[in-house]
């Protein structure tokens, strides 16, 4: 369908229009609702009138076009600066092949810049990668997965029989690996089951920051306001030592081809700890395990000392979900960016 349409920025009668697209165009869309906590209650306020929201809107006034994104304070080379990040983008399944992706893209960025955003960034599947990437100084590559299997055979019906082959000689040496690992392990400082973010991990996050060239800041209000129970069933516990926080895990399950699994959202100790992350570690494991899960998934960039932690408890590379594109308003960076130390989580780019 060829019709005419024009792109603008949203106003406040768009939201039952861009429910309506969203519904017609993912078919795990999960309501208004939803929507409205992680478009309109992020950490640095709602800014969609400002050109955060672009929609397409036709002569009768349907929306057949819509790009979001949401306002964050990122880590980048040693300073905070204003980012933001793409979180979804629609086409009508009628108006597709028009230009509408490219036309909101270019005009969101336009305003970006006039905003003062620093960096736009996010996590394109493989259908929008192509346009994305045209808006992008720099793709950071793909996005790495480790996996700890618990369950053989479930873990192969997840991932599907057509890769069996690939992953065999894996499975049984991360199997072998972690067999190895968890039997000799102290836990010293056991994770409880308190819910909630105390107002030490402000700290914890700045003990390692410095380690990252780039990394969204995980201070309090942004990790209250992302593992919010309006947005899934997370758990998350803190390891503690008397009163103070050393670390904290959030956790979520979900399932893959009829298969329980667990993902780990965030994993990160004090000063990069061995000992938090391995007792972490061992409380997730054991709790995974109880709940039937085939396997546990985790980011594969993470500290150095997490990635330790981790190769010691069995986890290994098996995967790779979408990719990290990046645009940058400052050229200052450009030649560091390509060897830039990145930190990122499962929690950064599962939205919508």
């Amino acid at each position: 369908m060829v019709s005419s349409w024009r792109a603008r920025r949203y106003d406040q009668g768009d939201d039952s229009k861009i429910n309506d697209l969203l519904q017609a165009t993912f078919p795990g869309y999960e309501g208004i609702e939803r929507w409205d906590w992680i478009c309109k209650h992020g950490p640095m306020g709602f800014h969609g009138p400002e050109g955060d929201i672009w929609v397409a809107e036709t002569e009768s006034g349907d929306l057949v076009g819509y790009y979001a994104k949401v306002r964050y304070p990122v880590r980048y080379f040693g300073r905070s600066v204003l980012a933001s990040q793409g979180l979804n983008m629609a086409t009508h399944p009628q108006f597709r092949g028009q230009g509408i992706a490219t036309q909101l893209l270019t005009s969101a960025n336009v305003d970006a810049e006039k905003n003062g955003i620093v960096l736009n960034f996010g996590f394109p599947n493989d259908m929008s990668s192509p346009i994305v990437s045209k808006f992008s100084h720099f793709d950071l590559g793909s996005l790495d997965e480790l996996h700890l299997i618990l369950d053989p055979g479930a873990y192969v019906n997840a991932i599907g029989r057509n890769r069996i082959r690939r992953f065999l000689r894996r499975v049984n040496l991360a199997l072998k690996a972690s067999r190895i690992s968890r039997s000799d392990i102290t836990t010293a400082v056991p994770p409880d089951s308190r819910e909630g973010f105390t107002g030490e991990v402000d700290s914890i996050w700045n003990s390692i920051r410095d380690r990252f060239d780039l990394g969204l800041e995980r201070k309090r209000q942004y990790l209250t306001w992302r593992y919010d129970p309006r947005w899934g069933d997370y758990e998350v516990r803190c390891a503690r030592n008397g009163d103070e926080t050393l670390g904290y895990v959030v956790t979520g399950m979900t399932t893959k081809r009829g298969r329980i699994l667990m993902r780990i959202y965030e994993l990160i100790a004090k000063d990069d700890d061995a000992r938090t992350y391995t007792s972490m570690l061992d409380a997730t494991i054991r709790r995974s395990s109880g709940l039937g899960s085939a396997y546990i998934s985790i980011s594969a960039s993470m500290s150095e000392g997490c990635l330790a932690s981790l190769r010691d408890m069995g986890f290994r590379r098996f995967g790779k979900r979408g990719r990290y594109m990046l645009h940058s308003y400052q050229s200052d960076h450009d030649l560091q960016l390509q060897q830039a130390r990145v930190y990122h989580s499962f929690g950064d780019r599962d939205y919508l």
